[in-house]
């Protein structure tokens, strides 16, 4: 007996090739687009703590404009002994409201400025890129506090606030000294661990953090390298940077402070804390916590590399401008 073998022309596997390609094309399209609104997605938290309850004053409440028109809400804790300023940036989801407890201990030895990022708390904004555009926040909160000769500015980042201030003190000089907890290195790290702990495999989460960046960066009109503050972190050098990480840390892996810290130019630290996972270190190291990062802003913002009088950064300030205005 013989079996025949069905006939298939060379024309219908070209046909089937191009069905079974547009179908892979969707699907791609499809999965960007849905990691790019999830990443995108804006986080109103309804979280409000009275700062009172930190011992700090009412403080001045603010609106700052960025420079592609977002307005922001924003607060300054006011001190007539300082001479130095901090701006506290808070993390993915949440608001100023969630800055308070860093507020009681850097305040009154700084003028502490707090701010909602775009997309967040009571700031406009229709979306959040997690440190991309939140640079723009950070340079129109510089641009208050030099206009209000309150500088020399450090900054105070935690998680996404933590990238979001290498991304910014990369581009502009006037930030003098940056105290980063727990940041990301590359965006599409966080995107897949985020992803992993929702619930989806470990070998898909990365492809689909990668195409839902891609997207995003598509959206934006930027390179997806833009995101990711190992790319620029060297250029924050030579003004300090203090790198500090949970060794446990599930959101965002230690893995990221090792990238950063090995591409940063001096002057530099890093801090491991044990055992301890993300953003932690406030919470159950207080001391050591707490007593780093002021003996670092004291030394740097208030020493005598910088100046005490602050004016060496005034100087800097029509560059650090020009700077932020290119971006």
């Amino acid at each position: 007996m013989t079996v025949q073998t069905p006939d298939v022309s060379p024309v219908k596997c070209a046909m089937l090739a191009s069905a079974v390609a547009a179908g892979l094309a969707g699907l791609v399209a499809l999965l960007s687009e849905y990691g790019h609104r999830q990443i995108t997605h804006a986080y109103r938290n309804d979280f409000r703590d009275d700062p009172s309850r930190w011992g700090l004053e009412p403080a001045e409440e603010i609106d700052l404009t960025t420079r592609d028109g977002i307005r922001l809400r924003a607060w300054l804790f006011g001190s007539p002994d300082a001479v130095a300023s901090v701006l506290v940036l808070h993390g993915h989801g949440g608001n100023m409201h969630y800055s308070l407890p860093m507020g009681q201990f850097l305040h009154p030895r700084f003028n502490v400025l707090m701010l909602d990022h775009r997309g967040h708390g009571e700031s406009d904004g229709p979306r959040t890129t997690i440190g991309y555009e939140e640079r723009l926040d950070v340079h129109a909160a510089v641009d208050l506090l030099i206009s209000r000769g309150l500088g020399p500015v450090g900054i105070l980042g935690t998680s996404m606030g933590a990238s979001t201030a290498i991304l910014a003190a990369a581009e502009d000089t006037r930030i003098a000294a940056i105290v980063a907890d727990s940041p990301y290195a590359r965006l599409r790290w966080a995107v897949a661990q985020g992803a992993v702990l929702r619930g989806y495999p470990q070998f898909v989460a990365p492809v689909m953090a990668t195409l839902g960046c891609w997207a995003t960066a598509l959206h934006l009109r930027s390179p997806m390298q833009a995101f990711d503050p190992v790319e620029v972190v060297d250029r924050i050098s030579p003004r300090p940077i203090l790198l500090l990480h949970g060794t446990e840390d599930d959101i965002v892996p230690v893995a990221s402070a090792h990238a950063l810290i090995e591409r940063a130019g001096e002057p530099k630290e890093l801090w491991l804390m044990d055992g301890l996972k993300h953003v932690q270190g406030l919470e159950l190291a207080y001391e050591p916590f707490t007593s780093r990062i002021l003996a670092f802003f004291e030394r740097w913002l208030l020493g005598e590399a910088s100046g005490k009088s602050g004016r060496r950064f005034d100087a800097l300030a029509p560059s650090g401008m020009q700077a932020a205005a290119k971006s």
